[in-house]
């Protein structure tokens, strides 16, 4: 019984939270969509099969993944996490 209450939260989390985005999406316009870029954190125990990394692998444009796809296990709060962001000012022209 746990398990299966366990999946239908999963399903729910995964429906809403994938609605969400592409709602964010069709907000930023595609030029927009294409500059944004999503910092992740997560922990170690999840990091190989994160459901927020696989949500926004496929609703990113493809070859943007790989350079605005950003995951961390370090950072532990937001305003870690922008220091990644910081620097991307001194990686792109």
């Amino acid at each position: 019984m746990s398990f299966q209450l366990v999946h239908v939260a999963t399903l729910a989390q995964a429906d809403a939270c994938v609605k969400q985005t592409v709602e964010w999406q069709e907000m930023l316009g595609k030029e927009a969509w294409r500059d944004l870029y999503v910092v992740i954190l997560t922990v170690w125990a999840v990091a190989g099969a994160n459901p927020r990394i696989e949500m926004f692998r496929q609703l990113m444009d493809k070859d943007q993944v790989g350079t605005h796809l950003i995951t961390s296990e370090y950072p532990r709060d937001p305003n870690d996490a922008g220091h990644y962001l910081d620097g991307l000012s001194v990686i792109e022209p």
